[in-house]
């Protein structure tokens, strides 16, 4: 078993896992929840056996070689859920609302509300218009553009880049 097959099988446990939680008429029960635990846990023993037997052949330490497996594993499963990211998530960053140099008040541009400085929004990247989070997530589920300019709401492609320690 290697990064890959490992960051396979957690991928899929969190599909099933997302498939029973978020299903509108859900059964999820005690017993699916102690079902995913000991999959998780099975998954992170294989990882540290991985790891250890890595470490043995190459005559390193176990805690640097498991550190080094665990982020490689991460580095796949990344890739691999990629593609479920909402593009509406993908193509926004984070934002706060601070206090405004000129005084101006901050409207969101969907709901018109004023935005109080410390709340969380969202900012379309490619014109850096500030939402609040839930307006904008729900007009973009909608439409693709800035409901103030029209610029377009991108997904950005993710990157992800080999570390090696």
């Amino acid at each position: 078993m290697n990064e890959l097959e490992i960051a396979i099988l957690k991928a899929e446990l969190l599909h099933g896992l997302g498939n029973c939680t978020h299903s509108h008429y859900s059964t999820f029960e005690f017993d699916d929840v102690s079902y995913y635990q000991y999959e998780f846990e099975r998954l992170e023993t294989m990882t540290r056996k991985l790891a250890t037997s890595r470490a043995l052949a190459n005559q390193k330490d176990v805690e640097t070689v498991l550190m080094d497996v665990e982020l490689q594993v991460s580095i796949h499963l990344a890739k691999l859920l990629e593609p479920t990211i909402d593009p509406a998530l993908a193509g926004t960053i984070t934002s706060r609302i601070d206090d405004d140099e000129d005084g101006n008040v901050v409207i969101c541009g969907v709901c018109q509300e004023e935005m109080e400085k410390g709340d969380e929004a969202r900012a379309i990247e490619e014109c850096m218009h500030v939402f609040h989070d839930s307006c904008i997530l729900e007009w973009l589920k909608i439409k693709s553009t800035c409901p103030l300019c029209r610029a377009a709401c991108k997904p950005k492609k993710l990157q992800f880049q080999e570390i090696k320690i």
